[in-house]
């Protein structure tokens, strides 16, 4: 086995940003790195001692991966940079629950959105299992590149469900994506611009009263 291994823990305070452009509230990541040889026998390439995570590598090439799993959140997302890797598969659930320890489906039903990112040099197919219900759709993150102001969405078209997995195709420069089960894309950015609102609020009114407390000492 080539194992994933850990190589760096965050717990910003206030919470974390950045990275495909999802709204990642108040959330913890793990951050996992593994090397898979070349030519290496397909039994072997799991990369996790729980064979939750299969990596495939481009044959004949060393594959590297990255995965950064965002979790303590309402609003999940796992992030994979690879190099000269040609497929994943994992078991989101169960890689949640064994790595974050925490239940993601509860987190899906509630908020009804996951959220992944692929930064690839190759083709690459992503199996993701773990869902107990089909997704309404996919949405991927349109950057603009000579424009300001904020990223657009469009439907995400290349993938399918198969007994009970998203299997999506990705080629190198595609965007982050975001899986919605009830909701349109509309409703969840109406959801979040909300909460964006009141975070605002919350902030303003922790900034007063700490300028009062500072006052009254």
């Amino acid at each position: 086995y080539i194992y994933l291994q850990p190589v760096g823990f965050s717990s910003p305070p206030g919470g974390s940003g950045g990275g495909g452009g999802f709204c990642r509230l108040m959330s913890r990541k793990i951050t996992f790195y593994a090397v898979i040889p070349a030519n290496l026998s397909s039994s072997l390439c799991y990369v996790d001692p729980e064979n939750l995570m299969y990596v495939e590598p481009v044959p004949g090439k060393t594959g590297k991966i990255k995965v950064t799993m965002h979790y303590a959140t309402m609003y999940p997302v796992i992030e994979f940079e690879c190099q000269n890797i040609g497929f994943i598969r994992v078991d989101v659930k169960e890689f949640y629950r064994v790595y974050a320890r925490e239940d993601v489906q509860q987190k899906i039903e509630t908020s009804e959105f996951f959220g992944f990112r692929v930064d690839a040099d190759k083709p690459l197919i992503l199996e993701l299992g773990g869902f107990e219900r089909q997704p309404r759709e996919l949405w991927k993150q349109v950057l603009k590149t000579n424009a300001t102001g904020p990223s657009e969405y469009v439907k995400f078209e290349s993938w399918e469900w198969v007994d009970g997995k998203i299997i999506a195709t990705f080629t190198p420069g595609d965007p982050a994506v975001t899986v919605l089960w009830g909701s349109s894309m509309q409703t969840f950015q109406d959801m979040m611009l909300q909460l964006a609102f009141v975070l605002i609020a919350v902030a303003a009114v922790v900034t007063v009263l700490k300028i009062a407390r500072k006052y009254v000492e």
